[in-house]
């Protein structure tokens, strides 16, 4: 129903070479990912998942925003004063 469809691969990374290699390896890849000039200069090339690891990391300082009516509603469910 929902049209879509997944992909999975598994790599054997120690097949590939030791664990400081591969770590190399990777930390170009990184480099030239992010030395990729963007289409928009006001949002740089990344790769999946620094978005969400950065606003991962902005939350644990920062706290998750929650609006008002929603914080209150939580702690009415906590104390037990709703019923579901």
């Amino acid at each position: 129903p929902q049209d879509l469809g997944h992909f999975f691969l598994v790599i054997d990374t120690p097949r590939l070479g030791n664990s400081d290699w591969l770590l190399e390896r990777m930390n170009d890849f990184v480099g030239i990912v992010h030395d990729t000039p963007a289409a928009d200069p006001a949002q740089p090339v990344q790769l999946p998942g620094e978005r969400e690891y950065a606003r991962m990391h902005a939350q644990l300082e920062q706290g998750v925003a929650v609006a008002a009516d929603l914080y209150q509603q939580l702690q009415e469910l906590a104390l037990g004063r709703v019923r579901l």
